[in-house]
Formats: structure tokens, C-alpha cells, sequence
């Protein structure tokens, strides 16, 4: 392409125009095939949303997949949730790799189900909310968001709903209210919350195991056995690490 640009050239200048009509020309050469078998067999021939220049990538490119397999089989998902997006049944490329990367995808995220993803608002499609979705999300969580964040809409906004009035920042603010509530944090501000809670808690065991003790101890007269000093040397250092351990075990590692 590139060679026959500057054949067909005055001059090397960088032209946007010559550069832009040869891709296009690049990107109809698999669409003229599926056209005509659109004629000839009766297929459909959809587009996704994003296609030629701003088409995404498979996730299998550059090694990526050799190297990155999950994140390339993830990346392939996201395209099979834009085929789903526009209902196509058969998704094509005229790529090896591309088709390799889509079909595996394609049967491990179990895309032959009825997925919807909202890309790009329809014009004919009343639609109030929509959230992009993973076949692996919890669908029930997702609709529980999504009508909280649009109750926070109705409320901010009704009853004169004016669309060019809606602020972006407001909308995100209530979205980020909502989410901030469902979200899980990072690895480190759950340790440092854990930490917050287990400290008070283990001084709390302690205390309690070491009068637990003690009202055994006087309870069963456990005077004839050992005296108070030894009952200090040998069980309240064991009470205490036990107690600690118990909280570490029992809170810090499930979290």
C-alpha cells in the first residue's frame, strides 16, 4: 500500500486525504465479499459499533497471546460482547489469529448466550440506563446499581427533566456515590481496615481470657495444684498469644 502511495505520488508530502482513501480501500476488500454473499446466500451483513479505524483490537496480536493468554482471551470477549451488542450470529475476520483468539473466547465466556451490550444509545430505544456487562457478572447486583443510580437520577433531576441541564459532573458524583458502597477496595486499605478492627479486638480477647481464667481458677479451687504466681508464669503468656492468634486466623486472613 505504502509503495503504491509514493508510486502514484508528485511529491513525499504526508497526505491525509491519499493516506485515508487507500485504507478505506484496504478496509472494503473483506466487506465487498460479504456483500456479495449477503445478495447471493441471504446473509445479513451487520457492522459493529466500532469498525475500520476505530475497531479494537482481538487481544491476540504481538504476542500477546503467547505471552498474556488471559488477558488476551478477555480482550477477545469484548469483541464477541460487540457482535452481541449488534445481534450478529456468525462473527467473521479475514485474520487467523483474530479468528483463533475470537473462537476460544467465544467458548470459554459462553457468548452463544443472549448477551446485550449497549455501546452507542439507539434513537428508537427508550432507554433510560444500560451497563456494560460480563456474562460472569452478578446480573442481580448490576440491576440493584443500576436502579439505585437512576432513583438518585430521578430524584436529582425530576420533575422538570431537562437534558441539557444535566451536569456530567453530577451524574458522576451520583454514580460514584452509589458504587462506592458495592465496590471492594484495594488489598491494602482492607489490611489497614483489618488491623483498625482486629487491634481493639485481641486487647478484648485477652482481657476476657484472662478473667475467664481466673473465675475458673477460683471456681474449682485450683489453689491445691499451683499458686498465683505460677498460674501467671504458665497460662496468661499462652492466653495471650492464643487470643491473637485466634484473632489473625478468624479475621485477617478470610479478609
Amino acid at each position: 500500500m505504502e509503495q503504491s502511495m509514493i508510486k502514484d505520488s508528485k511529491n513525499l508530502m504526508m497526505d491525509m486525504r491519499k493516506i485515508n482513501k487507500m485504507i478505506e480501500e484496504w478496509f472494503d476488500i473483506p466487506r465487498v465479499i460479504l456483500r456479495k454473499l449477503e445478495e447471493d446466500v441471504g446473509i445479513k451483513f451487520i457492522e459493529m459499533y466500532r469498525i475500520k479505524n476505530h475497531s479494537m483490537c482481538c487481544g491476540a496480536g504481538g504476542g500477546v497471546r503467547a505471552g498474556y493468554p488471559d488477558f488476551s482471551l478477555r480482550t477477545a470477549s469484548l469483541r464477541c460482547d460487540e457482535a452481541n451488542a449488534v445481534g450478529a450470529d456468525i462473527l467473521t475476520t479475514e485474520c487467523p489469529f483474530c479468528w483463533r483468539n475470537l473462537t476460544d473466547a467465544n467458548d470459554l465466556y459462553n457468548h452463544g448466550e443472549n448477551n446485550k451490550l449497549i455501546l452507542v444509545p439507539h434513537e428508537d430505544e427508550r432507554l433510560l440506563g444500560a451497563a456494560i456487562v460480563s456474562s460472569r457478572d452478578n446480573n442481580e447486583l448490576v440491576i440493584k446499581i443500576i436502579k439505585e443510580i437512576l432513583q438518585e437520577f430521578i430524584d436529582s433531576y425530576s420533575p422538570d427533566y431537562d437534558q441539557e441541564k444535566i451536569l456530567h459532573e453530577d451524574m458522576e458524583k451520583i454514580i460514584q456515590d452509589v458504587l462506592r458502597t458495592k465496590i471492594i477496595h484495594s488489598p491494602i486499605i482492607r489490611n489497614v481496615l483489618s488491623w483498625l478492627i482486629n487491634v481493639p479486638l485481641t486487647f478484648l480477647l485477652i482481657f476476657v481470657s484472662i478473667n475467664v481464667t481466673l473465675l475458673i481458677y477460683a471456681a474449682f479451687n485450683l489453689t491445691q495444684y499451683f499458686n498465683w504466681d505460677q498460674l501467671f508464669s504458665r497460662f496468661f503468656l499462652s492466653l495471650i498469644l492464643i487470643s491473637t492468634a485466634n484473632i489473625v486466623i478468624l479475621f485477617l486472613f478470610p479478609n
